[in-house]
């Protein structure tokens, strides 16, 4: 219901005064990246080039408004938070905060570049370097106080007008901006071994966000008054893996055999698993008994396990262990070798068990190594990692031995890692309007990555690896149809395999001119001396099949007899001899 009462609330502040109204409607940072307010760098520390990152700090104006600064600032802070506990139920609470990262743009008016703070260092200095111009753009849906939210990822959408806006105009101690949309421009080079966010452990944290002041100045009953207006804009910098990272490839498996009672095999296809939905690991268990019915399967039991440790300023360690999703499985029916209704053990089995990884990065953190500079030492020290090992346990009873237990324990080290080619959740951010601290709600989420499987997008398509890809920061982000590593040679099912048998017969190729017409020939060529190369083949063959020009021909040597020959044919064989080679 209307009141006044409510009406003076609107118009006046706690003291009294009239509110006046806000000059600047909506206020965004904007990053250029495929992935919003998130820069994905690809491979480790060591693989990957610096970073670079740019953008766009968006604004409106309702009206003519003068801008005397607009200061842009991007921090990482490294956070511990929890309580310890310690002997005869003692705690004690270690709560720290650490700055560790920081990008300034003292007046993006002036200088687009940033100078970045990095390990106590300056690693980039900036450039006196005018912005020019800024451009005019166009925002739909924006609304009064929409850039005050605080909700994480809430930008409207924007088209860039195609001609340069005449909506304001210089002086010495700011610039004079009529009503429209506009949008001022940065970028800054980050190091290539800035740590990654980590924003899913209890105990630590390490979070990046922008932080924006833009001061305007506006005359009030003949008195020049200053406005401040504050934005904060959380952004996630994360890694993935490079696609010839040894763990894609490399199988892990353990086997054993238990004296004179089993055999077992445990593995996974892949050292290497990323988080997210639909992500699971492949876990094949192999039994051999020496004895029929001599063992009882009672259960299996899977689970992740998360090691991390933290470590404060004054290097005290701070490790902590977590199972993550852990799944019994106690039902063996229709499977080979083991009696339904007793699951006994009659025979060699193979199970296979597909354990489902968690879907967000509260669940379950990314593997990780973060260093940050010692300004006491001046070197790099370690400060928290997060390993995974996928446990396994696997229980038995002895039928004839008075039914004694028997358990097999192992784990199997893993490497998570994020994926663009995976649906995954981050947390959902909230800021603090006074402070611009950054608050966590419980079942809160965002998504990350939406990948279409059905449209990939190609290198081309986005600019990678590119001199648009490289203006634009978006070297380094990973394209999603990379993703999926190389098959095997035992899994190609699109090439020709030779067997060695008949090697003629089945070397058949065909090919096209390079205007693409046909080659009236069909006769193959080869050159008598073994070891030599396909120079001419048919294309009109019918055994054959289209393959490209450009794309080798290797042409197999022809069958060699290796029969042993006898001691007379050895001795009667003349044997040419030739000086060996100058070095000219």
């Amino acid at each position: 219901m209307f009141s006044l009462k409510n009406l003076d609330k609107r118009l006046y502040d706690s003291h009294g005064r009239k509110k006046r109204k806000k000059k600047l409607v909506y206020i965004d940072v904007r990053t250029n990246s495929i992935y919003k307010d998130m820069i994905l760098i690809q491979g480790t520390p060591l693989e990957s080039p610096p970073i670079p990152l740019s953008g766009n700090v968006v604004f409106s104006v309702s009206d003519n408004v003068k801008v005397k600064r607009i200061k842009l600032r991007l921090v990482c802070h490294y956070k511990l938070d929890f309580v310890q506990l310690v002997h005869d139920d003692m705690a004690s609470i270690v709560k720290e905060r650490t700055k560790i990262l920081e990008c300034t743009w003292a007046n993006l008016l002036k200088n687009s570049e940033g100078e970045t703070q990095f390990d106590f260092t300056k690693v980039h200095k900036s450039t006196k370097k005018k912005t020019g111009l800024l451009r005019g753009i166009k925002i739909w849906n924006t609304s009064d106080g929409d850039y005050s939210s605080g909700h994480h990822g809430t930008s409207a959408s924007e088209s860039v007008a195609s001609s340069h806006s005449t909506g304001h105009t210089s002086s010495e101690h700011g610039k004079w901006y009529q009503a429209g949309n506009y949008e001022v421009p940065f970028q800054v080079q980050l190091p290539n071994d800035i740590p990654e966010t980590i924003e899913g452990l209890q105990s630590g944290s390490i979070l990046y966000n922008f932080i924006l002041e833009i001061e305007t100045e506006e005359r009030n009953n003949k008195v020049d008054v200053t406005n401040k207006y504050n934005f904060y804009k959380y952004l996630r910098i994360l890694r993935t893996l490079s696609m010839n990272h040894i763990a894609i490839q490399e199988e892990m498996m353990v086997s054993n055999t238990i004296r004179n009672m089993l055999q077992y095999q445990i593995s996974i296809p892949s050292r290497a698993v990323s988080i997210g939905d639909e992500s699971m690991i492949g876990l094949s268990i192999k039994l051999i008994p020496f004895e029929k019915s001599y063992y009882q399967l009672d259960k299996i039991m899977v689970g992740l396990v998360q090691e991390y440790c933290v470590k404060d300023r004054h290097d005290e360690e701070y490790v902590d262990s977590s199972t993550i999703n852990p799944i019994t499985i106690a039902s063996f029916r229709d499977i080979e070798g083991i009696v339904p209704d007793t699951n006994e053990l009659i025979d060699s089995t193979e199970l296979k068990i597909q354990y489902e990884m968690p879907k967000n990065l509260k669940s379950i953190t990314q593997d990780c190594d973060i260093m940050i500079g010692d300004e006491r030492l001046g070197i790099k020290k370690q400060v928290m990692y997060v390993r995974h090992e996928l446990s396994v346990r696997i229980k038995f009873i002895k039928l004839k031995d008075d039914n004694k237990p028997l358990e097999i324990k192992l784990r199997l080290p893993v490497l998570l890692y994020v994926s663009p080619m995976k649906k995954l959740l981050g947390r959902r951010v909230y800021f603090n309007e006074s402070t611009g601290r950054i608050h966590f709600r419980a079942n809160d989420y965002v998504p990350l990555f939406t990948p279409n499987t059905g449209n990939s997008t190609s290198l081309n398509q986005i600019g990678l690896n590119s001199a648009a890809g490289d203006s634009q920061g978006q070297s380094d982000v990973r394209d999603g149809s990379q993703e999926v590593p190389p098959p095997l040679y035992s899994e190609i099912d699109q090439d020709i395999v030779y067997t060695g048998d008949n090697v003629e017969s089945q070397l058949f190729v065909e090919s096209t001119r390079r205007d693409g017409r046909n080659r009236d020939s069909d006769e193959i060529q080869m050159e008598t001396n073994p070891g030599s190369q396909l120079r001419h083949y048919s294309s009109n063959d019918s055994n054959g099949y289209m393959r490209n020009q450009n794309q080798p021909v290797v042409a197999t040597q022809p069958p060699v007899d290796t029969s042993t020959p006898t001691y007379e044919e050895a001795q009667s064989a003349t044997v040419e001899q030739r000086p060996a080679p100058t070095y000219e």
